[in-house]
C-alpha cells in the first residue's frame, strides 16, 4: 500500500488543495484509490500491480480508453503516467452492479443496451482481441511454474477441445466490433437510469458473441431462461449461428479467466485467495464441458473429459 503523500504528488492541484484519500476494496490486478478534491470531484488512481504487464497492454488500453469517450458511457481518462503507468480516471458515483442485480429483467435489459451502444459505435480500437490466442498465451507463460492448481484438472483435454471451439466459430463470418472483453457485474455502474462501463483493460476488437458469453458466464446464478432472455435482448428472432457461437466461447472464456487466476498466484503480491479463484474458474469450465457434450456433442467427441 502507497501512503496519501505520494497520491497527492500526482498531481500538483492535489498538493495546494486540501483532498480525501481513500483506498478502494475490490481490485485484484491493480491497487486502486479514490480522490475526492474539495469542489467535489472525483477521480480514481490506478497502481498496476505487480507483473501486470504480462497481463495487459497498457499503451492499447490507454488509446482505446480515449477512443470510447465518445460513447458517452465510458469513465474519461484524466492522466495516464507513462513512467510508472499509473492512471488517474474518472470515479463514476453510482451503483456498482452485483450478479444478484441481474436476477431483475430490467437490469438486465439496461446492461443489454449499453453493451450493444459500444457494439454498433463503429469506434476502432487500436487491437484485437482473441480469445484463442490469449489461452494459448497464459498456457504457455505457465509452463515456466508448477504445476500447483493445475494438475487437480484435465488442461490438455480443454486445450485441445478449445481448439476445435476456435475451427467451429471460425466457420462462421465475424465483424469484429469494439469490445470489453470482461463483462463481470462489478464493471457496471448505475447512475439513475444510465449504465456506464469500467475498467477497459482487456478491451480489443473482437467477435460480440464473446462479449456476450463472458457476460452470462460471469453471471453463474441465471436460470436457463433468464439466460436465454440476454441472448434475446442482444440478438432478437432468427440468430441461431450467434447464438451457438456465444455456447461455445462460454468453455474459453472460463479457461482464460482459470489460467489468468493461476498466473496471478504465482506472480502477484495483492491479498486476494488467486488458488480459490482459479478453482472456482476452473470448475465452471467443467460445468460448460457438461453444456458442450449435452448440446454440441461433436465438439468434444472422442475427446474423454
Amino acid at each position: 500500500m502507497v501512503d496519501e503523500a505520494f497520491i497527492k504528488s500526482l498531481r500538483q492541484e492535489w498538493l495546494e488543495k486540501p483532498v480525501k484519500i481513500v483506498k478502494l476494496k475490490g481490485g485484484i490486478t491493480n491497487e486502486l484509490y479514490l480522490v475526492e478534491d474539495n469542489e467535489g470531484r472525483k477521480y480514481k488512481v490506478r497502481i498496476p500491480g505487480k507483473k501486470t504487464e504480462l497481463f495487459i497492454d497498457r499503451e492499447a488500453e490507454i488509446k482505446n480508453l480515449k477512443a470510447l469517450e465518445a460513447t458517452g458511457i465510458t469513465p474519461k481518462l484524466y492522466e495516464h503516467k507513462e513512467d510508472t503507468q499509473i492512471s488517474i480516471i474518472e470515479f463514476i458515483s453510482g451503483k456498482v452492479a452485483k450478479k444478484e442485480d441481474f436476477k431483475d429483467p430490467k437490469v438486465r435489459e439496461k446492461t443489454v443496451k449499453a453493451i450493444k451502444i459500444i457494439h454498433d459505435s463503429n469506434v476502432q480500437l487500436c487491437n484485437v482481441f482473441n480469445i484463442f490466442r490469449e489461452v494459448e498465451r497464459y498456457n504457455n507463460l505457465l509452463k515456466a511454474y508448477d504445476k500447483t492448481i493445475l494438475s487437480d484438472y484435465p488442461i490438455n483435454e480443454m486445450l485441445e477441445i478449445v481448439k476445435r471451439i476456435e475451427t467451429e466459430v471460425n466457420k462462421d463470418f465475424i465483424k469484429l466490433v469494439p469490445c470489453h472483453n470482461d463483462l463481470l457485474p462489478e464493471n457496471f455502474v448505475f447512475v439513475n437510469d444510465k449504465v456506464y462501463i469500467i475498467d477497459w483493460e482487456y478491451a480489443g476488437m473482437n467477435d460480440p458473441c464473446f462479449d456476450i458469453a463472458d457476460f452470462i458466464t460471469e453471471l453463474d446464478n441465471l436460470t436457463n431462461n433468464e439466460e436465454e432472455h440476454i441472448k434475446q435482448l442482444y440478438f432478437g428472432e432468427g440468430k441461431n449461428r450467434e447464438q451457438r457461437r456465444v455456447d461455445l466461447y462460454k468453455l474459453p472464456a472460463r479457461l482464460w479467466w482459470a489460467l489468468w487466476a493461476v498466473m496471478q498466484y504465482h506472480v502477484s503480491e495483492l491479498d486476494f485467495d488467486f488458488n480459490s479463484y482459479a478453482r472456482f474458474q476452473f470448475n465452471e469450465c467443467l460445468k460448460h464441458l457438461k453444456m458442450l457434450r449435452e448440446k454440441y456433442p461433436e465438439v468434444i467427441k472422442g475427446i474423454s473429459v
